[in-house]
């Protein structure tokens, strides 16, 4: 792996916000948020909140106990994600079932949902119905409840200045 790769992911596992926010926006520039570079990756324990990881490829990835608040994660492709005990809890997460897969998301009682419920333990295990469940629970609700005061976020809940 790239040095700067490797730099960059411990970052973003980081427990410091503006550090991972920083590496973040680093992976989003050299393009790595989105090949394939972070698959598998183990990001336990970081501080997300906030964070634009939309279309990022997370596939594989250990997310256990991250602090995802207010994350946009929308189109973010968490196949086989570890989302134990992490909070979604006002994250914007969007998928378009079947075509973007859901199978084998991990998630517990200790995972906040993005509408800040806590969420029934199970494995989606690439089954239709956990991966129905899984779309109601967590796209659905949040997709119209996350909205971001960022005028540049494709999320911005006001009218964009002309």
């Amino acid at each position: 792996m790239n040095n700067n790769l490797d730099e960059l992911v411990q970052q973003m596992g980081s427990s410091d916000n503006q550090t991972a926010l920083k590496a973040i926006a680093r992976l989003r520039e050299e393009k790595w948020l989105f090949d394939g570079s972070l698959r598998g990756m183990n990001f336990d324990g970081a501080n997300l909140e906030g964070a634009d990881l939309r279309s990022a490829d997370l596939r594989e990835c250990s997310f256990i106990s991250v602090n995802f608040h207010r994350a946009n994660l929308l189109w973010a492709r968490l196949e086989g994600a570890n989302l134990t005990g992490a909070d979604l809890s006002g994250a914007g997460v969007y998928y378009k079932v079947p075509m973007a897969g859901v199978g084998g998301v991990r998630i517990d009682e200790t995972t906040t949902a993005p509408d800040g419920e806590p969420c029934p333990a199970h494995d989606t295990g690439g089954q239709a119905q956990h991966a129905q469940e899984f779309y109601y629970r967590f796209c659905r609700k949040s997709r119209s409840q996350w909205r971001s005061d960022d005028p540049a976020s494709p999320a911005f809940r006001g009218k964009k200045p002309s």
